[in-house]
């Protein structure tokens, strides 16, 4: 879970413990956005760094940065720089930032974007809150949901997650 993911010829996905031993530079990695409540320490000159200053819990208001992360990231491919986007796990939070840029940027339904983002970092899982607010995105974005929030018995969860859950139980 370490490892660094590139999603896109412009995106990675990683953690803060796979992001302090990246060479960001060799990477042409420009953007870095922090999913976290605390900016990465020692980032190379001419880096800048994005905060998302949001706790992986379900009841935090991720959907307010939607906006500044996307355009942000936009900016940097742009000038055919690279962006990376990290939290703590690397599975929620900047899991999430990693959807809403997928659709927002490439025109991609969340179902789609989740596929092609687990098939670069096997594990990601936003909480329950994100998925509501990456729903509402893609209802924004597209007019309709291709992911839907649906009632389990452990709660409301996305229909993706439907199966995996009913199995458990």
């Amino acid at each position: 879970m370490n490892e660094l993911a590139e999603v896109t010829d412009y995106l990675f996905i990683c953690n803060l413990a796979c992001l302090q031993n990246l060479n960001l530079k060799k990477l042409n990695i420009s953007l870095v956005i922090a999913a976290t409540l605390d900016l990465p320490s020692n980032l190379p000159e001419g880096v800048e760094c994005v905060q998302v200053p949001v706790d992986d819990k379900h009841t935090m208001d991720i959907s307010q940065y939607f906006d500044k992360v996307t355009i942000s990231i936009l900016h940097a491919r742009e000038k055919d720089e690279k962006s990376l986007v990290y939290c703590v796990a690397g599975v929620s939070r900047s899991a999430t930032l990693v959807l809403n840029t997928l659709m927002t940027i490439s025109g991609i339904n969340l179902k789609d974007s989740h596929s092609i983002l687990k098939s670069k970092r096997r594990f990601i899982r936003p909480n329950f809150g994100f998925w509501s607010q990456l729903c509402e995105r893609e209802l924004q974005l597209f007019g309709h949901n291709s992911v839907v929030m649906v009632t389990s018995a452990i709660g409301a969860i996305p229909d993706l997650y439907k199966d995996e859950v009913d199995g458990m139980l």
